[in-house]
């Protein structure tokens, strides 16, 4: 597994990628969408000069705000660059609170703008009178967070990837298993029965001439996406599971396009909440044991792990010795297991384990 990149920061980012104090690969500034270098140089400037920014107050009042603009706020709000603000969640720069026009980001810029020229006058003034009215920061008013998707769509639209994650890695048992084909190549795949998984990320829903509905979207795997259409009775049997954002787990295949020589469209014969899946086709885990590498703590271990994680996949257990020369496979009866993500972490956390899953 390569090394996580954490997402930008304006009190860690530079322009371009670069590691911070404890080696970790911090995200440029400068990758993102609508921020340039300018507005970049004079973030790490006032940094440099005047130290870590507190909290998004004192960083609206202190950058230069000639070279930080609205589009440059959002763009690093969406992108996460705002977000160790902790008391600030994403949506909130973007919300326009009850009986107001403007979002609380706006409202921030012109705090900002007024703490800065508040100050220009009292330096220029010769005591320096510190006794006049400091402007006080907008309220902060609670609203919705974005969901995960929502959070990730916004994010991938700013820097053209997923920083934070992609959103279907809590699927990875599912895909890995279950799925026999990568959106990307789906359209290169004739003659095969595909079976495939991803996120909606687009829905146009249209009538035909003779006024019946159909549906035009897209799905999106870690591979790349698929532009998909359903029709007359396809339209009926699977149209209700296209929303955006919506885990799909689909089957079909390359059928000959109705009307198009030698076009080829995928066709869909099976669709089902992704979410659905491994509670349905899931019915085995085999925990394979390496006897050469655990000890009596991995026993209790596993143990424990099996107890806490109880559910209704059979469990077997396969024992190998001296690089599988000796195998022995045991079912147990007493333990049935919930094939969890957080079970098959800690199983794969111990020296010596490894899975599969049995359909």
């Amino acid at each position: 597994m390569g090394m996580a990149v954490l997402g930008p920061s304006v009190n860690e980012s530079g322009y371009q990628f670069a590691v911070n104090k404890d080696g970790q690969i911090r995200f440029g500034m400068g990758a993102i969408k609508g921020v340039g270098e300018g507005p970049v140089q004079a973030i790490v400037d006032e940094r440099k000069a005047n130290g870590p920014f507190t909290d998004f107050f004192d960083f609206v009042s202190r950058v230069n705000l000639r070279a930080v603009s609205k589009k440059t706020f959002e763009s690093l709000a969406l992108a996460g660059a705002l977000d160790q603000f902790s008391e600030l969640h994403r949506a909130q720069y973007f919300n326009v609170a009850e009986r107001e026009t403007i979002t609380f980001l706006e409202k921030a810029i012109r705090y900002g703008n007024a703490f800065q020229t508040e100050d220009d006058s009292n330096q220029s003034s010769l005591f320096g009178d510190s006794n006049s009215a400091k402007p006080s920061p907008p309220k902060i008013v609670p609203c919705e967070q974005w969901g995960n998707i929502e959070t990730l769509k916004k994010e991938k639209e700013i820097v053209g990837f997923y920083i934070s994650g992609h959103p279907l890695d809590q699927f990875k048992l599912e895909i890995d298993n279950f799925c026999n084909c990568p959106l990307e190549n789906v359209m290169t795949s004739p003659g095969k029965d595909l079976t495939v998984a991803g996120i909606v990320t687009k829905v146009n829903v249209r009538q035909s001439k003779n006024g019946k509905p159909f549906v035009l979207f897209t799905i999106e795997d870690y591979s790349g996406s698929l532009d998909l259409a359903l029709f007359g009775e396809d339209y009926l049997k699977h149209a209700h599971f296209i929303n955006i954002g919506e885990f799909l787990f689909m089957k079909g295949s390359l059928k000959p396009k109705w009307g198009r020589d030698g076009e080829l469209d995928f066709k869909i014969n099976f669709t089902q909440l992704l979410a659905d899946v491994r509670a349905k086709l899931c019915k085995s885990v085999n925990i394979s044991v390496n006897l050469d590498q655990i000890n009596a703590v991995t026993v209790v271990e596993i143990d424990r792990i099996v107890s806490e994680h109880k559910g209704t996949c059979l469990l077997y257990l396969t024992l190998t010795k001296n690089t599988a020369e000796h195998t022995v496979k045991t079912f147990s009866r007493s333990y049935r297991v919930d094939p969890s993500n957080v079970f098959l972490e800690e199983l794969t956390k111990l020296d010596g384990i490894s899975y599969k899953i049995g359909a």
